[in-house]
């Protein structure tokens, strides 16, 4: 690659200025597995992928929802592609920076970014295992939060609880703790 056209990479990556997400600067290979490991640094805890389903699971309002297009997913993985071009300035040399850049355009194709989301589901803490959903009966998902249905304590949504039902109702302070 000329000089001219590794200085026009570069200028690319400047046009996108944005805040940086906390995985950026970090050192991660520029290989797919790579891209599995930036979009489990960052979406870790927001998403889950689930073998027997075959589908990615979103945390979202309250509990966990599986994303049945897959386009939600697909745009988080954008997003991680699109912060490559970020990694560039990181980069020691102008060969690194130049290398960098072609993974950055690889890793916005289709293919790059089918790949980023294949890699990312053996990342730790990445996968669910369907008996790991709703385990817990005593729990119930209300729109302002999780009743501890032994308690009546309400607590604050925890993606940790792996929840995927909810009711839409909300719990009054009025209701008595008292449930049996």
């Amino acid at each position: 690659m000329s000089e001219a056209s590794t200085d026009s990479l570069a200028e690319v990556a400047a046009r996108y200025e944005r805040d940086q997400p906390d995985c950026v600067g970090q050192s991660y290979h520029d290989t797919d597995m790579g891209n599995g490991q930036r979009f489990a640094e960052r979406y870790g805890g927001e998403v889950l992928w689930c073998f027997q389903w075959g589908k990615w699971l979103v945390f979202d309002r309250g509990r966990w929802e599986t994303d049945e297009s897959g386009m939600l997913t697909m745009g988080l993985a954008k997003d991680v592609a699109l912060d490559i071009h970020l990694e560039v300035r990181n980069a020691a040399t102008k060969a690194e920076r130049a290398s960098r850049s072609r993974h950055a355009f690889y890793s916005e194709s289709v293919r790059g970014l089918k790949n980023m989301l294949e890699a990312a589901k053996s990342e730790p803490g990445m996968s669910v295992h369907t008996d790991w959903l709703d385990r817990d009966p005593w729990m119930l998902n209300v729109a302002n939060g999780t009743i501890d249905l032994r308690t009546g304590e309400l607590k604050p949504h925890d993606a940790t609880d792996l929840i995927t039902k909810a009711c839409p109702v909300r719990r009054l302070r009025l209701c008595s703790r008292r449930w049996l």
